[in-house]
């Protein structure tokens, strides 16, 4: 409001008629009528700001003029052309069913894959944007192109046609074909910039496919669920520490790895050494979004019998912390953790029973067979996570999975 009154007072300039300015976060962004009565606007930031000893950091003072393009704009113009010619590839319009879109078979999705990915290296290479700006829209964008043909499908089979019939044989390939392709790019483009945001958008196309292919073309869900199960154990054991925060495991691998959750784990599980190698690190420590989304994915299978026992032993550990500290009127985490643990059916009972003694003050006068039998009214009731029967792809729809701030 100094600003604004200053303004107006010796330069008869008004708020919303002559400029705007917008905070978001530490910057400052300045509409102005003339680059004149910028460099006063600019000034007079920078002056109110002294007083509280803030100063505007002059290296990252950026002036744009109309049009405004920015670096960032101007990749993403150049890539949507690029992304066009894609689609002229895979879709095209049919001459005997009006404005219905079909697909085009694709004979050598490899060869399609490389001409995309080299005109996208050269359009970064002109741009210093780079990859990262890139990438991340891509991989939205292929999202869009999966649904799409998704509903092309479902939009077909609504007519009667079956996929599985030989007679659409022709059409099947081509639907996998262009799955197959759309997917392929996002795991690349993914391995090449990975961010949280890309992680859901990742594990969504994933949740999506497998769904799909289990209805409509279940004779190829063994190839696709084998398939990505490689493709999610390459970021599992590739993904740099970019993904990290300081104490705490990547969330973008956790994405990623609960979105093949619902596999058969003793035929596509992920290999035990790389869950192992996601915990046993110093430098990460297993918070509630850990343990939930380990217990989640490993549940009780005797394939990650280590990884169980390292979590329960952990979830002990907590349970007694908490009760020495009397945590759960002081910590949102314990009260969460807590509760998952006493409804959670991979849980020994004896961990179970002591999360509930702590929630529960009258179960701690209670015998081992009282809260067994308390424990055993509640093994089909849950609190914050649905142990069986949840459905990821909401979560990941919410943005549950992400950081809040």
């Amino acid at each position: 409001m100094k600003i604004e009154k200053f303004l107006e007072g010796k330069f008869r300039l008004f708020y919303g008629q002559e400029y705007e300015i917008i905070r978001y976060v530490d910057d400052y962004i300045i509409y102005s009528n003339s680059e004149d009565m910028l460099d006063v606007i600019v000034k007079a930031v920078g002056d109110q700001l002294s007083e509280f000893n803030l100063f505007l950091n002059d290296s990252k003072f950026e002036k744009f003029s109309r049009p405004i393009l920015t670096d960032n704009s101007s990749l993403i113009i150049s890539v949507k052309s690029i992304v066009s010619e894609l689609d002229k590839v895979v879709f095209s319009l049919s001459e005997n069913a009006g404005e219905n879109e079909i697909l085009n078979r694709i004979r050598n999705i490899h060869s399609v894959k490389l001409a995309f990915v080299d005109k996208v290296k050269r359009a970064c290479m002109l741009s210093s944007s780079g990859y990262g700006v890139a990438s991340s829209f891509l991989i939205s964008v292929f999202g869009r192109r999966i649904n799409r043909v998704i509903r092309q499908v479902n939009k077909k089979v609504g007519n009667g046609i079956d996929f599985n019939s030989k007679d659409y044989v022709d059409e099947a390939i081509s639907v996998r074909s262009a799955l197959q392709l759309f997917m392929e790019l996002i795991f690349y483009f993914y391995s090449v910039s990975p961010t949280l945001n890309s992680s859901t958008n990742l594990s969504k196309s994933i949740i999506v496919i497998d769904r799909f292919i289990a209805d409509f073309m279940p004779e190829q869900l063994d190839y696709l669920r084998t398939s990505f199960s490689f493709e999610v154990e390459n970021i599992l054991r590739f993904e740099d520490c970019d993904g990290y925060l300081d104490n705490y495991i990547s969330l973008e691998k956790m994405n990623i790895l609960l979105s093949v959750s619902g596999y058969d784990l003793n035929k596509y599980g992920v290999d035990l050494s790389i869950i192992e190698s996601i915990i046993n690190t110093s430098k990460k420590e297993l918070g509630y979004f850990e343990i939930i989304s380990l217990l989640y994915y490993c549940k009780d299978n005797a394939k990650y019998e280590a990884v169980n026992k390292i979590i329960q032993k952990k979830c002990s550990s907590y349970l007694d912390e908490y009760l020495k500290k009397d945590s759960l009127y002081t910590s949102s985490e314990a009260l969460h953790l807590s509760l998952d643990i006493i409804t959670c059916p991979y849980i020994k009972d004896d961990i179970r029973k002591k999360a509930l003694r702590l929630v529960l003050i009258s179960a701690r006068k209670k015998n081992n067979s009282e809260v067994l039998q308390i424990l055993d009214r509640l093994k089909d009731r849950y609190w914050f996570v649905k142990w069986k029967g949840g459905d990821i792809y909401s979560l990941l729809e919410r943005k549950s999975l992400r950081f809040t701030y």
